[in-house]
């Protein structure tokens, strides 16, 4: 994580209206990926142990697979004219550009908001996370591109 490597793969059609990238979190940290597996399979077995039955090692397994497939599956993310768009999986998020009133950026990515008090305790899940890829500048300008004037725009690196 110390140094910013290109995204694994980026896309940008002839017209310029969608931009797109993949993120593979377990290639910064491979051995996490082990130790969710060795999570996963214990969950597996407490569940056989628990209901007496296949179906609770599934369920073991399936748990800690899914609440962590942020890491081990592909991040896609896309810009477009209309919205933004995050993909892990079948589970899609997405906000349109015009909902947008507040991006806060940090070291790893920007959070799009549709809420306009950061402090609101709804903030947490609302919204959407791109996470840069080793171009940042490429989806800071975009969003900048993107928002309204109203929206207000902080972090770091502003």
């Amino acid at each position: 994580m110390d140094e910013l490597r290109e995204p694994e793969s980026v896309a940008q059609s002839s017209e310029g209206e969608t931009y797109e990238w993949t993120v593979r979190l377990w290639k910064e940290n491979p051995k996490r990926l082990g130790a969710i597996a060795l999570t996963a399979l214990i969950a597996g077995i407490f569940g056989f142990w628990a209901l007496r039955h296949p179906v609770g090692f599934l369920v073991g397994v399936a748990m800690i697979g899914l609440s962590s497939a942020d890491f081990w599956m592909p991040i896609h993310f896309q810009l477009t004219a209309k919205d933004a768009r995050r993909r892990v999986g079948p589970s899609l998020s997405s906000i349109a550009w015009a909902d947008v009133q507040q991006v806060r950026e940090d070291d790893l990515g920007a959070k799009l908001s549709p809420l306009r008090d950061p402090s609101s305790r709804l903030e947490s899940f609302r919204g959407i996370y791109l996470r840069y890829g080793g171009n940042r500048e490429a989806v800071i300008e975009r969003i900048r591109s993107q928002v309204g004037e109203s929206c207000k725009i902080s972090g770091p690196k502003n």
